[in-house]
């Protein structure tokens, strides 16, 4: 323990933060390829910024005084109307029902990885591709998922992955800091589309503190994992899952990265796309086999309870503003 943290201050020193990172945390799946890293490194710069705290969001059930119009959301309150913060149980029903066939056929990326994927960091290449990503949304037959996962800096988000069954959009939350609040409320409060996230208790808690954003309609595939092996003990990984329900192996070598980087490299770029869109068969697969086993409610009350964890916790979680500099 000690020689590891020898190192750890080392590899800060040295500016090796990804590498620091891991090694203050470590986990052997997840250790970093120092040479793509290096290679990484070497064609990008990092993104600086300066970190302060602000006046607190408002959660929308303390902020009766204020309007759900779209000016009060850019102003920072969250204005979901959905109090329970669940989707229905119809929606649940319907994505436990679309089965193997379904899951198998969200399983985009395995030519080249970043075909269908959008890369934003301007407000207007933004406000383009959630276009995009709604029009999917509303076009989809079945139910309408939204993969979602972020990558940070310590407390400061620095990517936002949003997937469709079409596409990956990879928001640049650094250069978008001000604005992704405004830009995404409506989309994450929306109970018609189901979230997907992997253990999820960090990125919702990012979510409120950087951007002030409540998630409504919680799926998150790590309690569908617990809920189907009621004995396991440790939280199951996103990798062990696609690899025993997908038959999918994920590449983790990027988990640790410097996600300040940019321009972001290529592969980074893909690690973050697939992050997000391996959810969405997941999501499937799994929900299909808690119906089949009589675990599907139990799931869905314990991604309420999540919510309702979040939602509570809001009011003691500073308000992050990102400077860059």
């Amino acid at each position: 323990a000690a020689l590891r943290q020898a190192c750890a201050r080392a590899a800060a020193a040295g500016r090796h933060l990804d590498i620091a990172r891991w090694l203050e945390e470590g986990d052997p799946e997840t250790m970093p390829n120092t040479s793509a890293l290096a290679a990484s490194r070497a064609a990008s710069t990092v993104l600086h910024f300066r970190i302060s705290e602000s006046p607190k969001f408002v959660p929308a059930a303390r902020a009766r005084s204020r309007s759900p119009s779209p000016s009060s959301a850019a102003n920072g309150a969250s204005t979901t109307a959905a109090s329970a913060g669940d989707a229905s149980q119809e929606t649940w029903e319907a994505l436990a029902a679309s089965g193997a066939d379904s899951a198998n056929g969200l399983l985009r990326g395995r030519g080249d990885p970043l075909a269908d994927c959008i890369w934003a960091e301007t407000a207007s290449e933004a406000s383009a591709a959630l276009a995009l990503l709604l029009q999917d949304l509303t076009d989809c037959k079945g139910v309408a998922l939204l993969g979602v996962d972020l990558e940070c800096f310590h407390e400061a988000v620095c990517t936002v992955q949003l997937s469709s069954h079409r596409r990956d959009v990879v928001l640049d939350a650094l250069r978008l800091h001000d604005v992704l609040g405004g830009a995404l409320r409506r989309l994450l409060a929306d109970p018609g589309v189901l979230k997907v996230f992997h253990a999820p208790r960090g990125d919702l808690r990012w979510l409120w503190s950087n951007f002030g954003l409540l998630v409504v309609g919680l799926f998150d595939t790590a309690a569908a994992a617990r809920e189907l092996d009621r004995g396991q003990a440790n939280e199951p990984s996103l990798k062990s899952l696609c690899r025993e329900h997908l038959g999918v192996e994920v590449d983790k070598t990027y988990q640790r990265a410097d996600w300040r980087l940019r321009p972001l490299p290529r592969d980074m770029l893909s690690y973050a796309s697939g992050d997000s869109r391996v959810l969405l068969p997941l999501a499937t697969r799994l929900a299909a086999r808690l119906a089949k086993v009589g675990r599907l409610e139990a799931c869905r009350e314990a991604c309420r309870r999540q919510f309702n964890t979040a939602s509570a916790g809001s009011s003691g979680i500073s308000r992050l503003r990102v400077e860059l500099l």
